[in-house]
């Protein structure tokens, strides 16, 4: 509600509710192609506005380790501005002080440093470990005003410039968690949208891990006896697609030729586990190779070849 398109002042100068998407510059400004030069423009807002082209500017463009807008600080949760606001304090160990700060967020002509006004020209960048001249202090930001939602917005006493009360629900500590989480994770954002109804996912929360896969028996090398065969498989996400389950030897078992699946002829002896008894034990001369392989729903495969022999007995 405080920070809306509707509103031509929003709280900040910052607008969290418009996601049509919008141009970016610099889609090439690490040197290679990054993707997409136009996202939604709430996210670009937060993320990708090093330049204030959308709202207000670090007070020093590029001011920092990986700044990607006032708010943030890629993979810097505690660094970040965004993070303290909603936590509702400086994360990172400094005092505002140690710094020159805008007293006026947006506004480089009130920057001050102990108290004292400064011109931006007389200041450096803040870059950590990167040289100074005695007593030139370094521009950053500072913590000031209400956490975030502010204490008026959350008890409803808070009025808005078309003259509404505004009332919003405080955040709990998972959501400031979560956004803790974005910010070090180097916000990162999903535009594959949901998946349509049985299709896979995709993007950012595809599932992209293989099943779990193991042959219990018969094991790699030398084998004293082989009078079954046992495979498990577990898939933690989409789970198993149980009809994809292959099973090939390149000897002749039970009949069945080599390279013929034997995956019908297994028996489920609890979840994820199949065994096919052999009756009576395999004999070989040589070694042989058991082709294992199942999927998950996401279409994922594991895939095992087991080598194996059996012991002579002389």
């Amino acid at each position: 509600p405080c920070h809306t398109k509707q509103w031509q002042h929003p709280a900040a100068e910052l607008v969290l509710d418009d996601d049509e998407l919008v141009k970016i510059d610099g889609a090439n400004r690490s040197g290679r192609d990054d993707g997409p030069s136009r996202l939604p423009g709430t996210y670009v807002r937060l993320a990708l506005d090093v330049g204030g082209k959308f709202g207000l500017p670090p007070p020093a463009k590029r001011a920092g380790y990986l700044q990607g807008t006032r708010y943030v600080r890629y993979f810097q949760a505690r660094r970040s501005l965004l993070v303290w606001k909603v936590f509702g304090r400086r994360l990172d160990g400094f005092r505002n002080d140690e710094f020159a700060y805008e007293t006026v967020p947006g506004d480089t002509s009130t920057l001050q440093f102990h108290g004292e006004k400064v011109a931006a020209e007389d200041l450096v960048k803040f870059v950590p470990g990167s040289p100074t001249k005695a007593g030139t202090p370094a521009i950053s930001l500072a913590y000031l005003g209400d956490p975030m939602p502010p204490p008026a917005a959350i008890d409803g006493s808070y009025v808005g410039p078309d003259g509404r009360r505004i009332l919003v629900p405080p955040l709990t500590d998972e959501d400031r968690l979560t956004i803790a989480r974005w910010v070090d994770l180097g916000c990162p954002i999903d535009l594959a949208g949901a998946p349509e109804p049985g299709g896979k996912e995709r993007g950012w929360f595809a599932d992209d891990l293989r099943p779990t896969l193991t042959v219990a028996s018969p094991a790699p090398g030398e084998n004293i006896i082989i009078d079954r065969i046992v495979v498990g498989a577990l898939d933690y996400e989409s789970g198993l697609d149980v009809a994809s389950l292959h099973v090939v030897a390149d000897v002749p078992i039970l009949g069945a030729a080599p390279g013929e699946d034997l995956a019908s002829r297994l028996q489920s002896t609890s979840p994820g586990v199949w065994q096919l008894p052999l009756g009576k034990p395999l004999e070989l001369d040589g070694a042989a190779t058991l082709t294992v392989s199942i999927a998950d729903k996401a279409g994922n495969v594991a895939r095992i070849a087991r080598t194996f022999s059996q012991r002579r007995v002389r």
